[in-house]
């Protein structure tokens, strides 16, 4: 019955309520075991005893009925399969229809917060059985699943930072703990390279244009929104000459053009090709900032990403792009919860011992160290050490490896 039912899809809920109650009722499950083991094991004990022997062996009833290393190992392996199936279902999360106007329709967002739900539930079930191999493969799973970068981050990675913060919190479990820490530190990487991105090179001074008057603030508001290109401001007369004043001095930033049809007239404002990118870049650098804090302090961004901390402050600054990362082709396997060894970076300094002479970058409220005297080929080492990959005779090393993380190899073999 269980191999066919390990087979069934879409049973994510049935698996999570059956390890539930696994786990609660794992105790009576021994003892229940251990009462039919119980005769066979007096039975065992006392024959080769003789009368006399027998009243000397004093054998109580409670050492015939604890529960017996075999029947716990049958238990929590029935446990781990049922996680594993679960894990293995964590995108196969239902689309909820709901009706408006008559009309159903699908609502995507639902179906990525119900991938988090199971992902948060696997992670806490998975920390409660010490099964943390459990916790890797499915790391590994949510980092290789389908889909563009930026859309992974928006419908699945940033809800699931905050709540895995949580729950390892709730389980008083590091979050620099692997493999949790090498999952951040491939987010972080991946969201630095990709999501903030290169800084465009551009003379431009993106600024506020207007004197902060009332009519000058629609227009600053204009300038400063990555998501604007072309507006129009309509006042009278004496109102929009003073506006076209104090845009006519800003003609690095935008033109503009006198709008004389409809009451009252207007002023189409049209900004440069180079301001657009320089406003997206200080947006992207402003959600890079609140991504980073999300996931913890100065200090423990300093603590995940190790060696590559001060490579962090590059990115934000824009002065270099966050590049490809050191990882190794596996990541090492972890059976149980081990206490943190993840060892706090010697070269990164911090606000209490730094030199005062060395200038700090924020990263929304976070303080980075400013790496205009450090050599950069102190990044060339990750923080979390892992082992060489150890080639077995006769096969072949896999080519264009694609890293995206300090640990964990998201490629397949040159033979799937």
């Amino acid at each position: 019955m269980l191999p066919a039912l390990l087979k069934k899809p879409n049973s994510f809920s049935f698996w999570i309520a059956f390890i539930k109650g696994l786990r609660e009722g794992r105790q009576s499950i021994l003892d229940r075991l251990a009462k039919k083991e119980a005769p066979k094991s007096v039975e065992a004990a006392l024959n080769p005893l003789s009368t006399a022997d027998i009243s000397s062996a004093n054998i109580s009833q409670e050492s015939t009925t604890e529960p017996t290393a075999p029947a716990q190992s049958v238990v929590d392996e029935l446990m781990r399969q049922c996680l594993q199936v679960a894990a293995s279902q964590w995108s196969a999360a239902p689309v909820q229809a709901t009706s408006r106007y008559g009309y159903y329709h699908t609502t995507s967002t639902v179906a990525y917060t119900s991938k988090v739900d199971r992902i948060i539930e696997i992670f806490d079930h998975a920390i409660a059985s010490g099964d943390m191999d459990i916790c890797r493969t499915l790391i590994i799973n949510i980092l290789k699943s389908p889909g563009s970068t930026s859309d992974k981050f928006t419908q699945i990675y940033t809800s699931l930072i905050p709540r895995l913060r949580t729950l390892l919190s709730s389980k008083n479990v590091d979050l620099c703990t692997p493999p949790f820490v090498d999952l951040l530190q491939v987010l972080i990487g991946t969201y630095l390279r990709d999501v903030l991105g290169k800084k465009v090179t551009t003379t431009v001074q993106l600024r506020k244009i207007g004197c902060g008057c009332h009519d000058c603030h629609p227009v600053d508001a204009f300038i400063m929104n990555p998501q604007t290109t072309t507006g129009v401001f309509r006042l009278v007369q004496h109102r929009r000459l003073h506006l076209e004043k104090y845009i006519a001095q800003a003609r690095d930033l935008c033109t503009y053009t006198v709008i004389k049809s409809g009451s009252p007239h207007g002023v189409q404002v049209t900004k440069r090709p180079e301001v657009i990118s320089a406003s997206m870049w200080v947006q992207r650098q402003k959600d890079a900032k609140a991504f980073l804090a999300s996931i913890g302090s100065d200090e423990v961004i300093a603590k995940i990403m190790g060696a590559r901390y001060p490579d962090v402050a590059h990115a934000i600054n824009g002065t270099h792009v966050f590049g490809s990362v050191r990882t190794a082709t596996e990541l090492p396997a972890i059976s149980v919860i081990a206490p943190s060894t993840v060892a706090h970076p010697a070269a990164v300094p911090s606000s209490s011992s730094s030199d005062p002479s060395t200038p700090l970058v924020a990263i929304g409220g976070n303080q980075l160290p400013s790496l205009t005297n450090q050599n950069h080929s102190a990044s060339s080492s990750s923080l979390v050490s892992a082992p060489t990959p150890v080639v077995p005779p006769g096969n072949k090393k896999r080519k264009n490896v694609v890293q995206l993380g300090p640990v964990i190899d998201l490629t397949a073999d040159d033979s799937s």
